[in-house]
């Protein structure tokens, strides 16, 4: 394996009242051709059974490693996780967000100059999610529209599953159409991730739980794969 050269670069902290940086998503949000940035901060709670506030910072690449920070815009409260997709068939990328208490899924619709619109709101499910989520994007039904695979909540109706959400190529999300168990006892999904794993076609989904979140898993990860049966 070949050597790799090693640059740093300073962004500004995060806007107050945030407290910390939580994540990281990229994508070309302006269309320059340009890899860019969102960095999700999060304002630690009061208590701390309490959601957290959290906020995106666009930071647009100038392509030699060196960014340009944009206006922080809030994405909502307890947001676990962020990922950039074209959701509404535009050809622009845009940002959603997953909400812990309640589980709603945020969908802010690209621009594509850097700023954004929204957010639409799609329910996600019941209770609260424990821990990170697991959210994956991707056409599982062939329809030419990107849906949404959700880890299931800390909640009586959702406990252990993930569900298969339809898009409607407007940046919303219809309940559940498909629930798949996987013996999560908290539902804390960690990871999903879409691929065509037999080649025949359609995204099929790998889902993996650590040992915290599944009482099969003694140590190490469980991970579950779905093949896609759609036709």
């Amino acid at each position: 394996m070949g050597r790799a050269a090693r640059s740093s670069s300073c962004f500004p902290p995060p806007p107050p009242p945030d407290d910390y940086v939580y994540g990281v998503v990229a994508s070309d949000w302006n269309g320059d051709g340009k890899p860019d940035l969102a960095i999700e901060s999060v304002q630690l709670p009061v208590y701390p059974i309490m959601p957290h506030r959290a906020h995106a910072t666009v930071l647009l690449g100038n392509g030699d490693g060196s960014f340009k920070p944009q206006p922080s815009f809030s994405v909502g409260l307890g947001v676990e996780r962020m990922e950039a997709a074209d959701v509404n068939g535009d050809g622009k990328p845009d940002l959603v967000a997953v909400e812990s208490a309640p589980v709603d899924v945020e969908v802010f619709l690209g621009v594509g100059d850097g700023s954004f619109g929204g957010p639409f709101t799609s329910p996600g499910g019941p209770g609260v999610l424990v821990g990170p989520p697991g959210i994956g994007l991707s056409d599982f039904d062939g329809d030419g529209r990107l849906d949404l695979v959700l880890n299931g909540a800390l909640g009586m109706a959702a406990l252990g599953t993930v569900g298969v959400r339809v898009g409607d190529n407007n940046g919303n999300f219809e309940p559940p159409s498909l629930t798949l168990g996987m013996g999560v006892w908290d539902g804390g999904a960690q990871y999903v991730r879409a691929a065509d794993l037999d080649q025949d076609g359609r995204p099929d989904l790998v889902i993996v739980a650590g040992a915290l979140h599944n009482i099969g898993c003694l140590s190490g990860a469980c991970a579950y794969v779905f093949m896609n049966t759609s036709k």
